[in-house]
């Protein structure tokens, strides 16, 4: 074979591979704008400009006064040494009572009581939005969070509401109650699963601890129609705090993914351009190649597809994040996976907190009706709640009424219930 053949077959090699790669990228890019479109359909941030936009700057007046009241709790003591293996509904969470007060926490508690009052002040303000920059990394968004110990401090407020229930004092009860609430709200804004799991956490346990103290009071009606309950405690509500915490996590993955760089006036497809990009103990990313901006728009487009199953109620929201996170285990990367596979977990974590919210309403409900017309509810229409559903099964509560008390039931796999009396 002559010089010349070789050459020519040399060259003719490489256009036929120059047209592969050509075609491949176009596909790629084509695939990412595809899912980035798809992603704007359904109103996920993608930048972090896009996720701050509407914020208040510098946070709001309750963030700050949250602030000063979860510093004072931690001024007065250590939060996470003394409430950490609190377990206040016992392993198996159950409502009926209170876990017991280990000595050493009920000793401490009388420390925090202006911190707690301090709190539930916090909630009376309202909304709550803690101050963010475009700059902020997920890790630094989290452990900033975690350093508050909000956790912690939640089995605290359960304590304390256990402690002044068994001393007959109801008002400092309704407050740690309240402060326990207002905690939850305090979460309401984040914009990371985790946070939000926590707030779903001290949802419950607030929710949990008013159903416990509304039957020790004589007239419960007008304390519990001032509570302020989770999101989307109310008739036909979707599931909003995990679609939006869903959606909130991919734009610090996009900054992450860009090089941490300024991206306020970026092109949507160049966030995935940066050299060096890198997410630690994830994957490594090579620098806005074919296959990258293939990877890229697959995990956009899982993201997007967990975010519209979780603005679905919740009784159908559960079985398809499930499917979900069983396909994407068999089909895509580490990343994709890490982030997926959390959406179905959050879904059930957040019907059980739903579950309990809604019993409360429907119990605030019921406590106010009787106070009306001296007599408990027949049933969900009566209270104007025919639409509330219990959020696992997606069938309305049950109503049963034996003599002076009314029980509420939930069927669902986070079945509660509570009996008023």
């Amino acid at each position: 074979m002559n010089k010349r053949k070789i050459i020519k077959r040399g060259i003719l090699s490489l256009a036929v591979l120059s047209i592969a790669y050509f075609a491949w990228d176009l596909s790629a890019t084509s695939q990412l704008e595809s899912a980035l479109e798809e992603a704007r359909t359904h109103s996920v941030p993608l930048t972090m400009a896009d996720l701050i936009e509407g914020r208040p700057e510098g946070g709001n007046a309750a963030a700050h006064m949250y602030t000063a009241a979860i510093s004072m709790c931690r001024s007065a003591g250590d939060v996470s040494e003394l409430a950490l293996d609190y377990e206040p509904f016992g392993e198996e969470g159950e409502s009926k009572q209170l876990a017991e007060v280990p000595d050493e926490l009920r000793a401490a508690l009388p420390d925090f009581a202006e911190g707690i009052a301090l709190l539930q002040r916090a909630g009376e303000m309202g909304e709550c939005y803690f101050p963010m920059s475009e700059d902020e990394s997920l890790d630094d968004r989290i452990t900033n969070w975690d350093a508050m110990r909000t956790l912690d401090l939640s089995r605290l407020l359960v304590a304390a509401t256990k402690v002044h229930m068994d001393e007959g004092n109801f008002e400092s009860a309704k407050i740690a109650v309240q402060a326990n609430l207002a905690l939850a709200t305090a979460h309401r804004h984040e914009p990371t699963l985790i946070v939000q799991l926590v707030g779903m956490i001290t949802a419950n346990y607030g929710a949990r601890s008013a159903m416990l103290l509304a039957t020790q009071l004589d007239e419960p009606a007008e304390w519990l129609a001032g509570l302020h309950l989770l999101e989307g405690t109310e008739p036909g509500a979707s599931t909003p705090l995990i679609a939006e915490a869903l959606a909130s996590e991919l734009p610090f993955f996009t900054q992450a993914l860009g090089g941490g760089e300024d991206m306020t006036s970026a092109q949507l497809t160049e966030l995935f351009g940066a050299s060096d990009m890198e997410l630690p103990g994830i994957w490594s990313l090579a620098a806005g190649t074919p296959y990258m901006r293939s990877a890229q728009a697959t995990f956009i487009e899982y993201v997007t597809a967990s975010i519209a199953i979780a603005q679905a109620p919740l009784h159908e929201a559960i079985g398809q994040a499930d499917a979900l996170a069983e396909k994407v285990i068999e089909e895509s990367n580490s990343l994709v996976v890490a982030f997926v596979i959390n959406a179905s977990p959050m879904l059930k974590n957040y019907a059980a907190s739903l579950a309990q919210n809604r019993l409360l309403l429907l119990g605030t409900k019921a406590y106010s009706h009787r106070a009306e017309t001296g007599s408990w509810p027949g049933d969900l229409g009566s209270l104007g709640l025919a639409d509330l559903l219990d959020p696992r099964p997606g069938t309305p509560f049950e109503l049963i009424q034996a003599g002076t008390t009314l029980t509420l039931r939930s069927q669902g796999p986070d079945a509660v219930e509570w009996t008023l009396h």
